[in-house]
């Protein structure tokens, strides 16, 4: 009987045993094999065995949520941008630095909302003709894209088109705005 943690190669039941009150609740079984005995073992062991599935279930958990919420914070980051806003006042330009502020923030720093459109949110001159020289459905996937935050396959289901089309069609419309942002006037 000394030797009965040794016996046993399943972590869950040598975890079990490790406990004092789990061990001696053992030796009692195997000693005096009563049906309270064993019915008493039997329900402990599933409290035990409900715990360790719990804790295991709760660790997953947060795992992946934290995996989903450094995801999101580096997302957030990508989309912080820097930016400039020109105003006439008087005939006379000023331009407002935005430090680090998400689109809508942007958006409604300069009174400009989302129903506008993404035309009214690309504040950057260039990146605006590079925008309104894609065609309208590569147009509408930047603005599902980047605006809405839909994916490519729930862009596809919207536009009744394939997950491929979407990422062919996004990359292609982003390669025209590289293209056009890297031509020097």
């Amino acid at each position: 009987m000394s030797d009965l943690r040794k016996r046993f190669k399943n972590p869950l039941i040598v975890s079990f045993l490790s406990t004092d009150t789990h061990y001696e609740l053992v030796q009692e079984v195997l000693e005096n094999p009563t049906e309270f005995n064993k019915k008493k073992l039997d329900t402990v062991f599933k409290d035990y065995y409900i715990r360790v599935r719990l804790i295991s279930y709760m660790t997953k958990i947060i795992h992946f949520e934290a995996k989903n919420f450094d995801k999101k914070i580096r997302i957030e980051k990508r989309n912080l941008m820097t930016t400039s806003v020109r105003t006439y006042h008087d005939d006379q330009l000023t331009e407002t630095l935005i430090y680090n502020l998400p689109y809508y923030e942007r958006a409604f720093e300069t009174g400009v909302f989302d129903n506008d459109g993404i035309e009214a949110l690309l504040l950057d001159e260039k990146l605006y003709k590079g925008f309104c020289g894609l065609s309208s459905k590569q147009q509408n996937i930047i603005y599902m894209s980047y605006v809405k935050n839909l994916k490519d396959i729930e862009i596809a289901k919207n536009l009744n088109v394939s997950q491929q089309s979407v990422s062919k069609m996004k990359k292609i419309a982003l390669n025209k705005l590289r293209r056009f942002l890297c031509v020097k006037y």
